[in-house]
């Protein structure tokens, strides 16, 4: 598909017969008359954040007799992706994965963003815009994702170190105190809430705990994650 000059302009369109889908249902909307704004989101190219991210194009609508604006996805339904319009419960076609950093932007903009203009502008050809020059997709990770995976992972050691401390309480135990263990979850929590905070686990583990022990390992694997994020 070939981008035509007048792909970026909305008064073009009506001496063309292409325009690439970023204005034109927003063209088809006002032409009745209806407030059109557009709207974005960054979801993953593909199935995982390695492989990037693009720029989505929403619209939003006001309708007067609500009061209210509505986003929505003007786009043919399939298998898999439901995107019928709805004044009572908003119906997108993609879901937002916020542990993968997928995003939703909630501004509306009265007029594309400058980045997708200048993109159209620089381009005469949709393939090679979207998948050879990558112009409008966010090609490398941000550091949110990493901290997000590193929370996430987080979560899953302060609930084994609870198992652990209960067991410990049943006589059972044999990773450390429960003195110790308590210390090591208070750990983890300023973890989380901080990338400063320094840990006094790593040491304790490694001077004391069993090499062998699959707590130690998945703390002190946790504590290098944590590093990484600084």
């Amino acid at each position: 598909m070939k981008i035509l000059p007048g792909s970026s302009n909305l008064d073009h369109y009506l001496k063309h017969s292409e325009i690439i889908d970023f204005t034109h249902p927003e063209i088809q909307l006002k032409s009745q008359g209806i407030p059109t704004v557009f709207c974005y989101q960054r979801l993953m190219v593909f199935d995982t954040p390695e492989k990037g991210y693009s720029l989505h194009a929403l619209h939003g609508v006001f309708l007067r007799s609500l009061d209210r604006w509505i986003r929505l996805d003007a786009r043919g339904n399939k298998a898999g992706v439901q995107a019928q319009f709805s004044i009572d419960k908003e119906r997108l076609a993609f879901t937002i994965n916020e542990d993968m950093d997928e995003k939703d932007f909630l501004m509306i903009y009265t007029s594309p963003i400058q980045a997708t203009i200048n993109t159209l502008k620089e381009n005469r050809d949709a393939i090679e815009m979207c998948w050879r020059r990558r112009a409008m997709v966010y090609n490398k990770p941000r550091q949110l994702n990493k901290t997000a995976n590193f929370i996430k992972e987080a979560e899953k050691v302060k609930m084994k170190l609870e198992c652990k401390i209960k067991v410990h309480k049943l006589g059972q135990g044999k990773d450390g105190t429960i003195g110790q263990l308590k210390n090591f979850y208070k750990d983890v929590e300023l973890m989380i809430k901080s990338k400063s905070h320094i840990p006094s686990y790593p040491r304790a583990i490694t001077d004391s705990w069993d090499v062998n022990s699959v707590l130690g390992k998945q703390l002190l694997d946790l504590y290098e994650v944590y590093k990484r994020l600084r």
